[in-house]
């Protein structure tokens, strides 16, 4: 699911991961931010992914990278706080947030929801 909210710092994209995300998901996730012409410039994006699995292994990462890559040079800048709680699902997001391509693009894992608005509107 994935809702545009707007709170005292402008419009944000809130997303609810649950079941299974595979690449094909995160890849029509990132499909959706290169194609809405609509979202902020200075993009911020909470997703809560405390109900998912992950299923793609580490070797997507690259994939997901140079996508992201991509879509990010569409946007000033892209804040993305996601709420994990499944380990693998952390190890992940962390090794993302290092390998990626841009320097736009900001990735931060949370285990709450209030953590992941402070980092956010930490600006």
């Amino acid at each position: 699911m994935i809702e545009k909210r707007t709170d005292a710092f402008g419009e944000y994209l809130y997303v609810v991961s649950e079941d299974n995300v595979t690449l094909n998901d995160m890849l029509s996730g990132l499909d959706f931010l290169n194609n809405d012409k609509t979202l902020p410039r200075k993009l911020r994006i909470v997703e809560d992914a405390r109900n998912s699995k992950v299923e793609f292994a580490m070797e997507a990462l690259q994939i997901l990278s140079k996508r992201m890559y991509e879509v990010a040079k569409k946007y000033t800048s892209i804040r993305h706080a996601v709420i994990h709680s499944e380990p693998k699902n952390v190890a992940l997001a962390i090794l993302m947030a290092k390998k990626k391509e841009d320097e736009n693009y900001f990735l931060s894992v949370f285990a709450t929801s209030k953590g992941a608005f402070n980092w956010l509107n930490a600006v």
